[in-house]
């Protein structure tokens, strides 16, 4: 396997120069930087990047420039603080998307609260980062990758490269929890697209990353890393989600410090998975904690426990804890009993489901396990979805509402278990006239009878 030190030696190449920029201003290209490849400051204001005529361009409200491909694009700007920024790629080829800016010196450092990257198509030659660059600090990073192709994607900032043949870096290996390269909060959604090297939970270099929530659906990693932590530095919490998608190899902790990681497979297809680290790769030195690892659906080619400080991992179901299901294809299995293997299902409380027009309903569920006492590990990995969505609607936690009359039906699953459940929306509107009827009848009922009750009486 191919050490991932060529990937901090890939991300160095591409800095920048110390270009002014101020909160408030409106997008900067400054061509010359790092030998005229080019640099753009979105400076916190939305932009699109698509292809034009042949050419790579960044659109915004009131303007537009033409970048050549070498371009590295950055979603706040040089220092500053930024409430948001928003870079939203269609098509294109560019070198770095960085959600975040750059603080290239202690005393201008950069700040994002939110950042937000998609990624419709194009091509990213590069990385993607959800963080900033330098001292930069992003509060929450958010990236979704619906299409398109990039060497690689991670939640975390960027805490080391070389600008102009001088290596600059932040924060230290040993205490890179108060790097001021930080990420409070980052988000990697993958729906679709290709990752051709490596996509990563946390940051790059020295850097801070609080939680991470990775996400992947869908796409092309099947000569790839997927890794909850980050390439190096300190990384909080990690939330895993293999639900789809062709994954080469997948570890928990590549370098740097993990604390504790939940990682769930329920349907993707994955080379080499590895519940700590890569053991082969002796550059894989991290260290982690703490390892919920729940295999419930999918095709695994060879499962192994991997390693932590370098040092392979025991099974404990303690510190170190595996739960398989019957439904998940391991080929290679080399932990063997280490693993709990368990059996469940699901029903739900009914197979049909009558309401009203804009009433809502919520879909029971009930998990049974073999042995028992697992119920709760399999409790939030529910999804639904609707067959007609013009005819009702169905939220994240199963909330069914009517839209219009009509049939049709909800598919509730869980792992590669599912269930069907029939919907039928009545239109309230008859109803409701019928009401004001009988409301009606009946008030001029009472009227009459007062008017007679009272004449009788007086």
């Amino acid at each position: 396997m191919k050490k991932l030190f060529c990937f901090l030696a890939i991300i160095a190449t591409f800095g920048l120069i110390n270009i002014p920029s101020y909160a408030g201003e409106s997008p900067l290209y400054d061509e010359t930087y790092n030998n005229n490849q080019g640099a753009f400051f979105a400076n916190g204001m939305p932009i699109v990047i698509s292809e034009i005529d042949g050419n790579t361009v960044i659109s915004w409200d009131g303007g537009s420039q033409i970048v050549p491909n070498t371009v590295s694009v950055f979603g706040g700007g040089n220092g500053g603080n930024y409430e948001s920024s928003q870079i939203t790629m269609e098509s294109g080829t560019v070198q770095n998307l960085v959600a975040g800016g750059i603080g290239y010196t202690a005393d201008k450092s950069s700040t994002v609260t939110t950042t937000n990257v998609i990624i419709n198509g194009g091509t990213i030659s590069n990385a993607v980062a959800g963080g900033g660059y330098f001292n930069a600090k992003v509060n929450e990073s958010n990236i979704q990758m619906n299409s398109g192709t990039a060497l690689t994607v991670q939640g975390g900032g960027m805490a080391s490269g070389k600008i102009n043949g001088v290596n600059y870096s932040v924060g230290t290996k040993e205490d890179s929890k108060n790097s001021p390269n930080r990420t409070e909060i980052a988000n990697v959604t993958i729906n679709g697209g290709k990752v051709t090297y490596g996509v990563f939970g946390g940051g790059q270099g020295y850097s801070y990353t609080g939680t991470v929530n990775l996400t992947i659906s869908d796409g092309d990693m099947s000569n790839s890393y997927v890794t909850a932590g980050g390439s190096n530095g300190y990384t909080g919490n990690a939330n895993v989600k293999l639900t789809g998608g062709n994954i080469g190899v997948y570890q928990t902790v590549n370098r740097g410090t993990l604390d504790n990681a939940t990682v769930r497979v329920t349907g993707s297809t994955i080379g080499k998975f590895y519940v700590g680290g890569e053991t082969e790769d002796k550059s894989v030195t991290g260290a982690i904690n703490k390892i919920n690892t729940l295999l419930v659906s999918g095709s695994i080619e060879s499962l192994d426990s991997g390693t932590s400080n370098g040092s392979p991992i025991t099974i404990d179901n303690e510190n170190y804890n595996v739960i398989a299901t019957d439904s998940v294809k391991i080929t290679n299995d080399n932990i063997g009993n280490s693993k709990k293997t368990i059996s469940y299902n699901f029903t739900v409380s009914t197979k049909t489901v009558k309401l009203f027009v804009n009433q809502n309903i919520k879909i029971s569920t009930v998990i049974t396990t073999e042995p028992s006492g697992y119920e709760d590990v399999f409790a939030d990995l529910f999804s639904y979805s609707v067959d007609d969505k013009s005819i009702a609607i169905v939220s994240e936690d199963g909330i069914i509402t009517g839209v219009s009359e009509g049939n049709t039906s909800v598919t509730v699953k869980n792992g590669d278990k599912t269930q069907i459940v029939d919907v039928t929306v009545t239109d309230i509107q008859p109803l409701i006239i019928l009401l004001y009827v009988l409301i009606i009848s009946a008030i001029i009922l009472f009227v009459i009878l007062f008017v007679f009750l009272y004449f009788e009486i007086f």
